[in-house]
């Protein structure tokens, strides 16, 4: 696993810790989706469009969610 992802996994895992169960709601902008991270400096061209906001308690399921949204959209405009 790439530096930054551990790094960014490590963050979310130690903010969770300092939380109650159930008490967390988490948020997927699925939004104009690109081949790499946003996290990145740079941007390139969208390969799936606007799928709009997902939300759920789980963090596992939104991801699962929108990773099926995405395998099940059309491409580019």
């Amino acid at each position: 696993m790439p530096t930054l992802a551990r790094r960014i996994a490590d963050s979310a895992l130690a903010t969770m810790m300092t939380k109650e169960a159930g008490k967390v709601f988490f948020m997927d902008f699925a939004m104009d989706i690109t081949p790499v991270c946003d996290c990145y400096g740079w941007t390139d061209t969208p390969i799936v469009n606007n799928l709009g906001i997902l939300a759920s308690y789980d963090p596992v399921a939104i991801d699962k969610a929108c990773i099926d949204l995405m395998n099940e959209a059309r491409g580019p405009d």
